[in-house]
């Protein structure tokens, strides 16, 4: 095994840098494909080198500090050779916007008692990002479709949308422009 890149995963929900990694999506990485070896996954050197205390299961491990350094055991069962190497893991902070903004009100004026309007969604994008730099939002009718973050099922033009119910929630996708890490916001 050579050097291995930083892991590296946007934070969960709970933003407290730490989230959950499969160690086992990096074992092609670190074997460069080849068959018949034995990777596996611990938290220190030495319980490496003295194969004890295996990350069990490396499918689900989440991180106790932020970066983590993780120590790699690959070992050949034909010759029964083992090499060692260590992994970066690292938690990306996701934004940091005002996930409590004003809500957006406006008359029912264009036809009286139908309850839509023409609503710029842009009007609390200041107020949402809070002067964040290098952050982005885009707006969707659900969660479901925010969370995918297809920008082809965002709503097209945020400046001049007609609300489908009322009151009616939009779900704007705040994300980090470098490292895709997104927050999402109720407006």
């Amino acid at each position: 095994p050579g050097d291995l890149p930083a892991y590296e995963l946007c934070d969960d929900e709970t933003a407290d840098g730490f989230t959950l990694f499969d160690l086992t999506s990096q074992d092609n990485a670190i074997t460069l494909g080849a068959p018949g070896l034995l990777v596996q996954y611990y938290t220190s050197e030495t319980d490496a080198q003295d194969d004890t205390n295996v990350i069990d299961p490396a499918t689900g491990f989440t991180n106790t500090v932020n970066p983590q350094t993780i120590w790699v055991r690959v070992s050949d069962a034909d010759t029964g050779c083992s090499s060692f190497t260590t992994i970066t893991l690292r938690v990306l902070p996701n934004p940091s916007p005002n996930t409590n903004p004003t809500p957006i009100e406006l008359c029912d004026a264009l036809t009286l008692d139908d309850g839509i309007e023409v609503f710029d969604l842009t009007l609390r994008e200041a107020e949402i990002l809070g002067g964040e730099p290098g952050v982005s939002a885009t707006y969707y009718e659900t969660r479901e479709l925010a969370e995918a973050g297809n920008a082809l099922e965002a709503i097209v033009d945020p400046t001049n949308y007609s609300n489908t119910t009322t009151p009616q929630i939009i779900y704007v996708r705040i994300t980090n422009d470098t490292t895709g890490c997104y927050t999402i916001v109720e407006l």
